[in-house]
């Protein structure tokens, strides 16, 4: 049992009775519940890695005034679903006035959380465990307060944690300053974190991922390669005992809507990438590629037994380069990228020239809201001008270009914004913490250390980068998790249900909300303040601590 100090808003500090693990049982894990912006990890605290992972996405039957008791879960782009639209929890929005947000459906999410506590994922009652929920770095109050009443209403937790991803992601990294790079499938963003405080006003954010990567690609060998791409349910396999072989039948899935469709052709190409794309730095996770690369040559086998050649691979390893650090190659460069001479044939300029002239397929994400008479999901009529001018649904490269220069501008600009603000700490500005799934594309953190000199050129002091070994680096933000919650004085940072119902829900969330101050506030543990510019805000997440459980391997160079 914990006594804690609590100030309230009215100034009276209050002790607060605050029930540990050990009080409710021994061995009761925190269940970690890592949302991200296309996928929820979920797991226990002191384990390394995810039992369970979803997309935020729930299947919708068509034409049956459907409710979400029909909805469909778990959604799996492998299996053929007729007449079924996709109902998303979390939606990614950037617009034209480089604003980003999340568009949020509480109820999706709220059945979300529903089914992965159920039998087909984690099998949990959530109202049993500590729950530790993250967030993006970018939230408002809103956000907070509306997943805070969801988990402590609908679920009944007892301790509840919310905690920015980027600040998990250091501790992942065995880390508590630095700027992280957080490379997701919808966005890309940069903030600092020292000592575990996120800096709110420094983040930087594009809407530049894997999902653009995965968009370019199945545009490139639809239209300029001549390569179909079907989704794995319209591949009919029937095995011909009498030949002893296997004849594959191309279904034409007319009851198939067409974004159910895409997001299937699109599910082929990320396998695609990652088991022909992406590095495997780690010997185990080796063991993880596909059978589908056939052979030493990097051909591909694609779900109706087409061959993606050598050729063809190792073009595509040449975009990733182009969107995320306007890398052009040239005869006498390509080497530096794989070593190989199948290219040697290829006209740079004319390859350059197709992508940006590429036009993207778009997978359009409609809004749903819930009938408050009868609960039916009913589809919202999409405002024509937020559609266009969200940048997520850009058909065009180009249009990505005119907001991003390639991440090493992204991170140099995020670096003057610390020094035009007169906030200079060797510890946030000087290590570069890597991480997210979509820096696990070939030679991306050497591509990204041949620009540290460009970088380094606005600071006295080098860079480093840091980064996790092998496929850890996918998970580090769920890695910083698990050490964190396991941590003996975690339950004291939790938000509680006595806490709630006393104070509501606007106060408990306040003492995470940003705190403006003159003088940096210094939590148990770590050093005794700074001084830092009276306009400079933070926002506290959790005090500092050392991480030592399920630290991964990582790198520094």
């Amino acid at each position: 049992m914990l006594i804690t100090t609590r100030r309230l808003r009215n100034g009276v500090n209050k002790s607060i009775v605050v029930k540990s693990d050990h009080d409710r049982g021994n061995n009761i894990q925190t269940i970690i519940l890592d949302v991200n912006d296309g996928e929820m990890r979920a797991g226990y605290s002191g384990e390394c890695s995810p039992r369970y992972k979803s997309n935020l996405i729930l299947g919708l039957p068509l034409g049956h005034n459907a409710t979400l008791k029909h909805t469909i879960f778990p959604l799996l782009p492998e299996t053929k679903r007729d007449n079924v639209e996709l109902l998303y929890g979390m939606k990614y929005v950037y617009n034209d006035n480089n604003n980003s947000r999340y568009d949020i459906n509480f109820e999706v999410m709220e059945k979300l959380f529903e089914d992965i506590s159920g039998s087909k994922a984690l099998d949990v009652n959530f109202q049993d465990h500590p729950i530790l929920l993250t967030e993006p770095n970018k939230t408002d109050s809103k956000y907070r307060e509306k997943f805070t009443e969801l988990m402590f209403e609908s679920y009944n937790v007892y301790q509840l944690f919310l905690s920015r991803r980027s600040v998990l992601s250091c501790y992942g990294c065995a880390r508590t300053s630095g700027l992280v790079l957080n490379v997701e499938k919808n966005c890309t963003n940069l903030c600092g974190i020292y000592e575990g405080y996120i800096f709110q006003k420094h983040i930087e954010e594009v809407p530049i991922g894997g999902e653009l990567i995965d968009r370019i690609y199945l545009s490139y060998l639809e239209n300029t390669k001549n390569i179909k791409i079907y989704p794995y349910f319209s591949i009919d396999k029937t095995s011909n005992t009498e030949k002893r072989n296997n004849d594959i039948k191309i279904l034409k899935c007319p009851l198939v809507t067409k974004s159910y469709y895409l997001w299937g052709s699109l599910h082929v190409i990320n396998q695609m990438k990652e088991n022909l794309i992406n590095d495997y730095q780690h010997p185990n996770d080796k063991k993880k590629k596909d059978t589908n690369v056939t052979d030493g040559n990097n051909n591909y086998k694609l779900p109706d037994g087409n061959i993606i050649d050598q050729h063809t691979s190792e073009t595509l390893k040449l975009i990733f380069p182009y969107i995320f650090f306007r890398k052009k190659y040239n005869q006498n460069s390509i080497s530096k990228i794989n070593g190989i001479t199948t290219l040697n044939d290829i006209n740079f300029n004319l390859f350059y020239d197709m992508l940006r002239k590429l036009k993207l397929p778009v997978l359009l994400k409609y809004n749903y809201k819930i009938n408050n008479t009868n609960s039916i999901i009913e589809k919202i009529i999409d405002n024509t001008n937020e559609k266009s001018s969200n940048i997520c649904y850009a058909d065009q490269i180009e249009t990505y270009f005119e907001i991003f220069d390639g991440l090493q501008d992204f991170i140099k600009k995020g670096i003057l914004s610390f020094i035009s603000a007169n906030i200079h700490l060797d510890e946030v500005l000087n290590f570069l913490i890597v991480t997210g799934e979509s820096t696990m594309f070939h030679n991306f953190v050497g591509i990204l250390k041949s620009y540290l000199p460009f970088i380094d050129t606005i600071k006295e002091k080098s860079t480093k980068i840091i980064y996790s070994k092998g496929a850890d680096r996918r998970c580090n933000c769920f890695i910083g998790a698990s050490i964190l919650s396991s941590l003996g004085s975690f339950p004291q940072f939790c938000m509680t249900k006595s806490e709630y119902e006393e104070f509501g829900v606007k106060n408990i969330v306040d003492k995470n909300e940003l705190i403006e101050s003159g003088i940096y506030p210094h939590p148990p543990n770590c050093s005794k303040g700074k001084s830092l510019p009276a306009n400079f805000t933070i926002a506290m997440d959790i005090p500092p601590f050392i991480p030592t459980p399920c630290t991964p391997k990582h790198a520094q160079v």
